[in-house]
């Protein structure tokens, strides 16, 4: 915007600007006066109202990554990135393009053409951007205790989910909790509680659920099964969205090279991830876990725990006016009218700014289930 344009939009809004001098100027703010010192304080939050300007939102994406291996599985150098066709379109490939990188600069670069466009953003905005996020997110916490009242706002917006379908965008309203635990247990070479806390999912969040119209046949051949492998009688999106399960991440011990080596590990360990719903407490199954596996210790055998990080799940505040108004504008843009979704994923700054904060958070993402996030060609 140029000063001659600038100078035209002042004198435009020289009324306005009147009344709000005049509304400051009737408030006898003396600060000399100890019995005007409240009428100090209603000039102070005078300002700060008329500066806030509309509603506040905070934004979070992060910008570390997934490592990049196994990199021989990847087309190309994983920090390389290029545009590529592909049956599905033009997609950009390297790590990070779907999981976070490219969703936070989407928001970033929509921000950049409003300004451009309109000289100014519609709300006050607070970008976040997490470098930890993969990792456990080990500073997240003490940092948002420690500068609450700089992040604090009517709403955060997480970009870092995905699309419902190819053409249908998606607002996640669960998440599951996460328990991240690192097992090692060195010598000669049925989880009891696991589901305590764990509730039937509502009527009203199945039906939403069963109008979703998920082909769950498809589904499974996507990923390779002819039927669900999990707990019986559940359909596959009630597993994914809103039950536990106990993961084997990976298993390490003994020689697995090339070849054949007949050697006896003294060592061998496991890394597991427990997702969690409901009320389930992420220290009370990480203590179970233990205890699982400290009473089948065999004789002369010692066990080492590694924490990898905790949170309990996620419900979103569906209620509040932003997710119908996002549900609208989503609906407005996209071919097919967006979804109300759960997520099988863990995103704990999800409930960090409710628990810590004391605001409502609302996931909106345009990952799509062929995105490889976390994998090869991402």
């Amino acid at each position: 915007m140029t000063l001659d344009a600038t100078l035209a939009r002042i004198d435009a809004d020289l009324p306005q600007a009147l009344e709000r001098l005049m509304a400051l100027l009737r408030i006898p703010s003396v600060s000399t006066d100890p019995a005007h010192a409240a009428d100090c304080r209603a000039a102070a939050e005078w300002l700060r109202a008329d500066l806030a300007g509309g509603p506040h939102l905070l934004f979070y994406g992060h910008y570390d990554v997934q490592p990049a291996d196994p990199l021989e599985l990847w087309l190309r150098p994983p920090f390389e990135p290029a545009i590529e066709d592909t049956p599905r379109g033009r997609v950009i490939r390297a790590r990070g393009a779907s999981d976070d990188k490219g969703q936070l600069m989407t928001f970033v670069e929509a921000c950049r053409a409003w300004v451009a466009v309109h000289g100014s953003l519609p709300c006050r905005l607070t970008m976040f951007f997490e470098g930890e996020e993969e990792s456990g997110s080990p500073s997240l916490v003490p940092f948002m205790e420690g500068y609450g009242d700089d992040l604090r706002a009517d709403l955060a917006l997480i970009c870092d989910t995905g699309l419902y379908g190819h053409d249908t965008p998606a607002i996640v309203t669960m998440l599951r909790g996460l328990v991240g635990e690192e097992v090692v247990i060195r010598g000669p070479a049925r989880l009891p509680g696991f589901y305590d806390g764990v509730s039937e999912l509502p009527e009203e969040i199945a039906a939403q659920w069963q109008a979703l119209g998920f082909d769950a046949g498809a589904f499974l051949g996507e990923v390779g099964l002819s039927q669900p492998a999990g707990e019986a009688g559940r359909s596959p999106l009630e597993m994914i969205w809103s039950r536990p399960t106990a993961e084997v991440n990976g298993i390490r011990g003994g020689y697995s090279g090339a070849g054949f080596k007949t050697v006896l590990p003294a060592e061998a360990s496991a890394k597991v991830s427990f997702r969690l719903v409901g009320d389930q407490d992420p220290q009370a199954i990480r203590a179970a876990f233990r205890r699982f596996v400290e009473d089948r210790l065999p004789p002369d055998c010692t066990v080492e725990f590694h924490e990898h990080g905790a949170s309990p799940a996620s419900r979103m505040a569906t209620g509040a006016p932003a997710f119908e108004a996002a549900r609208r504008a989503l609906s407005a843009e996209w071919p097919r009218e967006a979804a109300f979704v759960g997520s099988g994923g863990s995103i704990p700054v999800a409930g960090h700014f409710g628990r810590i904060l004391g605001m409502d958070a609302m996931l909106i993402g345009f990952a799509r289930d062929d995105d490889a996030l976390h994998s090869p060609n991402e």
